[in-house]
């Protein structure tokens, strides 16, 4: 089944792009380049960690500053692996349950409905990692479920011919058939929610506490979401939506098929676990 499979290493790469420095104060500069002879200072022999992998810079390679260079690294790359592993999770949980409901059916052609759903939020929060930036997590879930919402309510069955058997159906009524399977990327929705721009700014505008680097942070977990759900999108089969609808011209002998007229669909979960 296919789920968020992008690596959270896209993230970790957005948030290397920032060019982020570690002093041995703690204080982090933006866009800051290692004075010459830094290295010369004390703490001959210390190594900083290289960028890549390291998501910091380190201001110099005295024993302070390279040691301050490994803590942040290893604060953020463990929430940015914990964060996106949560994300993942709650997609999975939302896509067990999501449904289509209220799709219109005429003949072949299938077309409308709403995409329905729980929350995200609430699932990203459970499983999110617990760190001194924990504060951020219920900002991200709140975003990205706030962002996803949107998208979600903007899907829309674009008259696809889910159900050719129902142009010429044998019967009074065609029972319950399921869709020809197709790509969550041939329906019609919204990407604007989801787009890097607008989701970081959802996610900011959650945020409740102050949290260090927190706008790189949300850009980074942004880029990472926005890459994976259209990987997800191409990958995504729409199925087993169950179809059904009366036959108002079937009357055997004369008239022994007809097209399916203002059919609809059983609103069950299962339509995004193939």
């Amino acid at each position: 089944m296919p789920s968020l499979v992008l690596p959270s290493e896209i993230a970790k790469a957005r948030f290397r792009s920032f060019n982020l420095k570690a002093s041995g104060s703690g204080a982090i500069v933006r866009q800051a380049k290692l004075a010459e002879g830094a290295g010369a200072a004390a703490g001959a022999g210390a190594a900083a960690l290289p960028v890549p992998p390291a998501l910091f810079r380190a201001a110099s390679n005295s024993r302070p500053d390279v040691e301050n260079q490994r803590k942040m690294h290893a604060l953020y790359n463990d929430y940015i692996d914990g964060i996106t592993k949560a994300i993942t999770n709650a997609f999975d949980l939302w896509r067990a349950q999501a449904f289509f409901r209220g799709i219109m059916i005429n003949g072949p052609v299938a077309v409308g409905g709403s995409l329905e759903g729980p929350s995200l939020e609430p699932f990203i929060v459970a499983a999110a990692p617990q760190s001194s930036l924990a504060p951020a997590s219920p900002a991200i879930a709140a975003g990205i479920a706030s962002a996803w919402l949107s998208t979600q309510q903007s899907v829309k069955v674009p008259g696809l011919p889910w159900y050719p058997s129902f142009a010429a159906f044998p019967g009074p009524v065609a029972p319950p058939t399921p869709n020809v399977p197709m790509p969550f990327i041939t329906l019609a929705q919204n990407p604007m929610p989801i787009m890097v721009a607008s989701l970081k700014e959802s996610m900011a505008g959650k945020l409740k506490a102050k949290v260090e680097f927190s706008n790189e942070l949300f850009d980074s977990i942004a880029t990472w979401f926005n890459a994976a759900i259209q990987a997800w999108k191409g990958m995504q089969m729409v199925a087993l939506v169950m179809g059904m609808g009366p036959v108002p011209t079937f009357a055997p002998p004369y008239v022994p098929v007809g097209p399916v007229v203002g059919g609809d669909n059983l609103p069950t979960p299962g339509h995004l676990m193939t």
